[in-house]
């Protein structure tokens, strides 16, 4: 997978085509999680945003991000002590859990395959549903 940084533009663009509005705060917000490999907690992103310049509740930080995964902008991902972080790559992928650190492995043939067996056994209504792997060490 191609690494690249996303400009406040690019970001605020994403953000409108989901229908949401593209607020300062939320361009910020969204700019900072699509940006990192690291998979961001909420207190991450806090840091992050008040090194900006930003000023954010956590109620506001937390509420954002529930608003961006319900419009399929980013995911959730638990790490090994079940601590919420958040992925900007929507695009099937395998999460790998090693204690704290969550890493990306990205793979095309196993997503088809995995489609294709589940094919028959899943209804109709779920067949184009997103899949998501993690794997905890």
């Amino acid at each position: 997978m191609e690494e690249r940084e996303y400009t406040h533009e690019e970001v605020a663009r994403l953000i409108r085509r989901s229908g949401l509005r593209a607020t300062l705060q939320r361009t910020a917000l969204l700019k900072i999680i699509l940006n990192s490999k690291r998979h961001p907690t909420a207190e991450m992103l806090m840091k992050k945003i008040k090194e900006q310049g930003l000023h954010l509740s956590m109620g506001t930080i937390y509420n954002t991000l529930e608003c961006f995964e319900k419009h399929h902008l980013i995911i959730r991902v638990h790490d090994e002590n079940d601590v919420m972080r958040y992925d900007g790559n929507t695009d099937f992928h395998i999460h790998l859990v090693d204690h704290n650190h969550i890493s990306d492995l990205f793979d095309r043939e196993l997503e088809d395959l995995i489609r294709k067996k589940l094919a028959d056994k899943l209804p109709q209504d779920m067949q184009s549903a997103r899949i998501e792997v993690t794997l905890y060490k």
